[in-house]
């Protein structure tokens, strides 16, 4: 695990996974919200 600090490379795809992890939290969030509505106003038929 000492490549982080030998490798900068590595270091901005951490860095850029991390970005994408929270991002992907997020859209999930927001998604998981709205598919939920869009589910409950198909089922609900209203």
């Amino acid at each position: 695990m000492d490549d982080r600090r030998r490798n900068p490379d590595f270091n901005h795809i951490l860095a850029a996974r991390d970005t994408a992890a929270c991002a992907l939290r997020v859209a999930f969030l927001v998604g998981g919200v709205a598919g939920w509505l869009f589910i409950w106003h198909i089922f609900t038929g209203g």
